[in-house]
């Protein structure tokens, strides 16, 4: 995940494909591949929703 989109999620804490497509200037294809690939891995995101434009990727909440 580059700077602008880490940014963005910094702020918002939530990010969805078009967004991250448009931070990143890459296709949709590579957005889909890179925020699965961040949920998969079980980094800091959940998926909310299933597919589609109302899908959007969440920071977890960190216990500590």
């Amino acid at each position: 995940m580059d700077f602008p989109s880490g940014f963005f999620l910094v702020q918002n804490g939530e990010i969805n494909n078009k967004i991250y497509q448009e931070l990143c200037e890459v296709s949709k294809a590579t957005a889909t591949r890179d925020l699965t690939e961040l949920v998969d891995k079980k980094y800091l995101f959940e998926k909310v929703g299933i597919t589609g434009a109302a899908t959007n990727y969440v920071l977890k909440k960190i216990m500590g």
